[in-house]
This record gives C-alpha cells, structure tokens and sequence, in this order.
C-alpha cells in the first residue's frame, strides 16, 4: 500500500503525530494493529513498525505517534521530511487487540508512544463503557508532565463511569498532581490496581523492559497468560538484514545498547 505524508504534528518535546493518507481507499485494520512501513535514507530501504493511532480518523488515514530515537535511521528521516513524502506501508500485523466478547474490564498498560494502538480501541470502548457493559483501567508511564499524549481524549473518558485513568510519572510528578497520578512505574500501579484471572484481560505495549516487568508481576499473581496480550516495541533491523537471515552482530549490539540506555534513562 502506498501513503502520503498528509501532516505532522509536534505533541510533546519528544514526540511527533505524523498522517499518511491513502489514495487508494481505506486503510483496513484492527484496533490495536500495526503496519510495517519501508523508508530510504542515504544508507538504502529500511523497515519500521509502527501501531495505527488512529481515533475518530477517516478510514483512507494512518495516524502514527512516534518518539524521538537519539541517532535513529527512522527520526532523521522523519523529522526532517515534509507533507508529500510517499511511503510503502504492509500490513495490517499484530494481536494487541480487543477480546470478543469484551471482558468485565479491560486493563492496558502504555508507556508513552506504546499509548498508540490503544487510540483507536477507545472508539470501540466508548459505547460500552457508556453503558456499563465494560470497566476500563489505563495507566500510562512517561517521565514527566510534558509527555503526556492525548490529554484531552484521556481526560474526556475519565467522565464515562466504569473509566480509570493512572498515569505514572518516572521523573517529575505535576505541580498539582491528581488523584490518577502517581510517582514511579506502571508496573509499580498495576500491583495496586490488582487484577482478577476471571474477569479481566491486559492489554500491554511499551519498551521491552517495561513489558518483561509486567509479564513478571502478572506471573508472580498467577493471572492466566491467555488473558494477557502484548506489544513489545524493539530498533527494527535493515530489510536487507532480516532477508539474510537476522540482524548482523553489528546490529544486535546497536539494538542491545539502545536498550540499554533506555533502562538508564527510566532509572
């Protein structure tokens, strides 16, 4: 398939809403499904993945919220290019989405971008939780007040009944923080929330530390692994890597380092 940068949109001091749009029709996918997109830079083709945003969007539009990669292939082609910039995007992957039926309450646990796949769930979740057919718990990690995304939709679904709203900050708490904020890790909030192997289901997707810690705690609780669902988002290899059989050494030890600095970086 291919898109066209439509529009980007700063929305925190390290992340960017970029808009694809489709000439051909709609963009077909799940809440909570990604695409596969395919850049060029100076170095060749290379591949990213990226979870559709998408809420309330048209159906020919692949919203993306992406953050800032210190030195990233993806970031510098990115934040360099403007509206007109055409891409080959494949897909839609993934199983981040919502059971059928839904459960008693749903539980997804973000950290900053990995807030993306969950947008467009909230389009099929707002009904429900408008009729009390669904509870829903999010909580969110970023580092300080400055990178929370969508604050108005998250504030606006904190007035349906059955919505709870955690968001935990690793580095600096609001000024005037709020009963839903909380100092530290998600995994730290998802200890207290408590969850129930019978009625619920977690959803999880962030960096792979954060989503380890989590699998740890769920498995420390004895909460049914067929009731939880993931997205780990990992540094993608070159297509041409992946062709010949995996990432070069090179490359597993760039991914490694990145991250590595991320868990330093939330330390």
């Amino acid at each position: 398939m291919h898109l066209t940068l439509e529009s980007v949109t700063r929305v925190s001091p390290k992340a960017r809403a970029f808009r694809f749009r489709s000439a051909k029709g709609a963009v077909p996918f799940a809440a909570g499904q990604f695409y596969r997109f395919v850049f060029e830079d100076d170095e060749g083709p290379f591949e990213r993945s990226y979870s559709l945003a998408n809420h309330g969007a048209p159906d020919d539009v692949a919203d993306l919220l992406i953050s800032e990669v210190e030195g990233g292939r993806a970031t510098r082609v990115l934040w360099s290019a403007e509206p007109g910039l055409e891409v080959v995007a494949t897909g839609p992957f993934g199983r981040l989405t919502l059971p059928e039926p839904l459960p008693e309450r749903v539980i997804l646990v973000a950290a900053s971008v990995g807030l993306a796949p969950f947008l467009p769930m909230f389009d099929e979740l707002e009904g429900p939780l408008r009729d009390g057919r669904v509870r829903v718990v999010v909580i969110l990690g970023i580092r300080n007040p400055a990178e929370l995304l969508a604050a108005d939709l998250l504030h606006r679904l904190q007035t349906l009944p059955g919505f709870e709203l955690h968001v935990c900050h690793s580095r600096e708490m609001p000024e005037s923080a709020g009963p839903g904020d909380h100092p530290g890790y998600v995994q730290d909030t998802l200890a207290r929330v408590g969850v129930d192997g019978q009625s619920d289901v977690v959803l999880l997707c962030g960096n792979p530390p954060m989503v380890q810690a989590c699998r740890e705690l769920l498995n420390e609780q004895r909460f049914p692994r067929k009731r939880v669902r993931r997205e780990p988002y990992v540094f993608a290899p070159r297509i041409e890597a992946t062709r010949a059989g995996g990432p070069t050494d090179a490359e597993r030890r760039l991914i490694a380092e990145k991250m590595a600095k991320h868990r330093r970086d939330q330390a």
